[in-house]
């Protein structure tokens, strides 16, 4: 056996080993996408009204604005993060 056949009898088996790893991922992400969607995007939705709500009002004078506004931000940043790796993981 030459170096070149062994070469591609690895990259051959490294390539099935890696699809054989990637489907389990990307099933479990898969399955879980609406869970994800649906509570990052009650988060991004109830952090936003709810900042911007206390904020105008008068009746708490010591709410964290900031917090809230950065629990958006990173629910967001949560989706953007998902939907960047099933995009990575299933494409060929």
């Amino acid at each position: 056996m030459d170096v070149g056949s062994a070469h591609l009898m690895f990259s051959a088996s490294a390539r099935v080993l890696w699809k054989a790893i990637r489907l389990p991922v990307v099933l479990a992400l898969l399955l879980i996408e609406p869970i994800i969607n649906v509570v990052c995007g009650l988060l991004i939705v109830g952090s936003v009204l709810a900042a911007v709500v206390f904020e105008f009002s008068v009746v708490s004078a010591r709410f964290p604005f900031l917090l809230a506004f950065a629990l958006c931000v990173s629910a967001t940043a949560l989706v953007v993060i998902y939907h960047s790796l099933v995009v990575l993981l299933v494409r060929d």
